[in-house]
C-alpha cells in the first residue's frame, strides 16, 4: 500500500454566486505521499477508493455548525493497492452567503387613546397554518417573532374577561347614538358597541350587553371580547365601519414593515377597560351618592311581606347598577316589581338567588327626575325566621358594581334605613369567573379607606402573590391573570386589613 500524507489547516470560502465551494482531492496532500513502486507523478488522489471521485462540491446546507468539513483522502498506486488518512478543511462564509435570511415581525397593540394592551395572543401563520408558538403581549403591549423573509398573516386575539370596563354607563351612550341624541364619535367606538356583531348598532346590543352586567351571560354568542384593527386601516366611512370588512390581520409580504393594531374592548364605549397591569388595581372615584330608601321594619316567620324602594335626590340620572344582596337564609325571594319608566323586569338579573344575589341595571338616554319618597321598584319576599329588613338587605359591588350616572359624574348608589345610609361592612367577595383559565377579578368592599393585604396560597400555604395595595372606602378590585401563578387546581386568597381578615377559594383550569 501507498504511504498517504495529509495537509491539515486549509481553509476556503464559500463563492457567493453559487453558494457553494468545490475542491480537490489533490488539494489536500502534502505532496509527501509515496509509494516502494509507483513513482510520485503517477499516484492518484480521490475522496474514495473510487480513483475518478477526486472533487466534491460543498453547499451551504454541508457545513458544520463549526465550518470544520471533515475530509479523508486516498492515495492509490498503479497496482490498485490504497490507503488513506484523514483532515478537514474550514469552510468560511464572510459575506453571509450561508446565513438564512431573517427579519423581525414586531408591533404594537393599544387602544384608540394609546394606552398599550397586555394578554393579547398574537398567531403568526402561512399559507400551511400556524408556523410558530404563539406570543403573548405583556406590559408594554409589543410582541416579535424572528423570522425568515416570506409571506405571513399576524392575527391578535384576546377573549377573555367580558365585563371589562362594561357597565350601564356604555348602555347610555349606546342608546343616545341609536336615538340620534350624541353619537359616537369614532369607527371603535361603534364596533364596540356592535355586541351581537351583526354589523349595525340595534336595541340588541343593549340586551347583549345588559345581560353580561346582570351576570345572565358570562360572554357574547356571536362575538369576542376584544376586535382588532390594523392600526394604518383608514375606514372608507368613518361613520359606518362596516362598509367593507375591516382587517383584523395583519398580511406581510417583508418582515420589515411594524405590525400594529388597534384593539377594541367590545361593550366598552367610554374607554374604561383596563387594558394592562401598569395601571394597578380598579378603584373609583365618586361625585357623591344616589340613595334608596327602605324602611327598617320587623317581619314575622312565614310572613310574605313588600319592601318599597324610594328615591332620594333622584336628580337627572341617566342609568345606575348595583348588586342587591339578601340573607337567602333569613328570607326568599318572590317578585319584582316596577314603577320607574324603563325599569322592566327584564332589568334585574335572578340568576344567583341561591347566593342571596340579585343584580339589577337600567338608563335613559336623558336624565331623568324622580321627587322624593317616590317608589322606584318593589320587592316581594318571604320571611323564613323573623327578621328586621335593615339586618337583611344590603347594596354592594359583589357581581354588578354599584355605581350612578349625572351626565358625566359617577356616584356611589347606598341603601338608607329610615333616613339613615346603611353601614358599610368588611366583606371579600368571591373571584369571577370562578373556575378561571385566563383571566380573573377579585372584589372586597372596606368600611374605611385604608392599607390592606391580599395574599395568594396554594393548598399547602405555601405563598404564591403577595399585594400591597392602598384601597378606598367601599368597592375595590384586582385583576389577576392566569401566568402569574404557578399552579393548577384549587387556590386560596386571604384579604387583610388593619381590623379584618377573610378567605375565600379559587380554582384555575387549563
Amino acid at each position: 500500500k501507498p504511504t498517504p500524507v495529509c495537509i491539515f489547516g486549509i481553509a476556503t470560502t464559500v463563492m457567493p454566486s453559487a453558494g457553494a465551494v468545490t475542491i480537490w482531492a489533490s488539494d489536500f496532500e502534502s505532496g509527501s505521499s509515496y509509494d516502494n513502486c509507483t513513482a510520485y507523478n503517477d499516484l492518484e488522489f480521490s475522496f474514495s477508493e473510487d480513483v475518478n471521485d477526486d472533487f466534491i462540491t460543498i453547499a451551504c446546507a454541508d457545513i458544520p455548525a463549526n465550518g470544520l468539513y471533515p475530509i479523508t483522502l486516498y492515495v492509490t498506486d498503479e497496482a490498485g493497492n490504497f490507503d488513506f488518512c484523514t483532515t478537514f478543511i474550514d469552510v468560511q462564509d464572510p459575506n453571509g452567503v450561508c446565513v438564512t435570511p431573517t427579519g423581525l415581525i414586531t408591533g404594537t397593540i393599544e387602544n384608540e387613546f394609546q394606552e398599550v394592551i397586555e394578554e393579547v395572543t398574537v398567531t403568526l401563520s402561512d399559507d400551511n397554518g400556524i408556523m410558530t408558538t404563539p406570543v403573548i403581549t405583556g406590559p408594554t403591549g409589543v410582541f416579535q417573532f424572528n423570522q425568515t423573509y416570506g409571506d405571513y398573516d399576524v392575527t391578535p386575539e384576546k377573549d377573555i374577561n367580558y365585563l371589562n370596563g362594561v357597565t350601564t354607563y356604555d348602555l347610555v351612550l349606546i342608546s343616545k347614538h341609536i336615538l340620534g341624541i350624541e353619537l359616537l364619535d369614532s369607527p371603535y367606538k361603534m364596533i364596540a358597541a356592535d355586541a351581537n356583531n351583526s354589523g349595525v348598532i340595534t336595541a340588541l346590543d343593549l340586551v347583549k350587553i345588559r345581560a353580561l352586567i346582570l351576570y345572565l351571560d358570562d360572554e357574547l354568542t356571536n362575538n369576542t371580547s376584544w376586535r382588532f384593527v390594523e392600526q394604518d386601516y383608514v375606514f372608507p366611512n368613518p361613520s359606518n365601519p362596516w362598509t367593507e370588512e375591516f382587517p383584523e390581520f395583519i398580511g406581510l409580504t417583508t418582515t420589515i414593515d411594524p405590525a400594529n393594531f388597534i384593539a377594541v374592548k367590545i361593550g366598552d364605549v367610554n374607554g374604561s377597560a383596563s387594558p394592562n397591569s401598569l395601571l394597578g388595581s380598579d378603584t373609583r372615584t365618586f361625585s357623591g351618592n344616589l340613595a334608596l330608601q327602605l324602611e327598617a321594619t320587623k317581619v314575622a316567620e312565614g310572613e310574605t311581606f313588600t319592601v318599597d324602594f324610594k328615591a332620594k335626590d333622584f336628580k337627572q340620572i341617566a342609568g345606575y347598577q348595583f348588586t342587591l344582596g339578601f340573607d337567602n337564609e333569613a328570607v326568599e325571594f318572590v317578585d319584582v316589581r316596577s314603577n320607574l319608566q324603563g325599569l322592566e323586569s327584564k332589568n334585574f338579573g335572578l340568576t344567583k338567588l341561591e347566593e342571596g344575589v340579585i343584580t339589577t341595571s337600567w338608563n335613559s338616554s336623558i336624565g331623568v327626575d324622580v321627587e322624593d319618597n317616590a317608589v322606584l321598584f318593589s320587592m316581594t319576599f318571604l320571611a323564613n325566621t323573623t327578621a328586621n329588613t335593615a339586618d337583611v338587605f344590603t347594596i354592594n359591588s359583589r357581581y354588578t358594581e354599584s355605581e350612578a350616572y349625572n351626565g358625566t359624574e359617577l356616584f356611589d348608589v347606598v341603601l338608607e334605613f329610615n333616613g339613615s345610609e346603611a353601614k358599610s361592612t368588611f366583606e371579600l367577595y368571591q373571584n369571577t369567573p370562578n373556575p378561571f383559565k385566563g383571566e380573573t377579578t377579585i372584589s372586597f368592599n372596606l368600611p374605611e379607606s385604608g392599607a390592606v393585604t391580599l395574599r395568594i396560597t396554594d393548598v399547602a400555604g405555601r405563598t404564591l402573590k403577595l399585594i400591597n395595595m392602598d384601597a378606598v372606602k367601599g368597592m375595590n378590585s384586582v385583576n389577576l391573570t392566569r401566568e402569574e401563578f404557578d399552579a393548577t387546581g384549587v387556590l386560596y386568597y386571604q384579604l387583610e386589613s388593619a381590623n379584618n381578615t377573610a378567605t375565600m377559594k379559587m380554582i384555575i383550569v387549563d
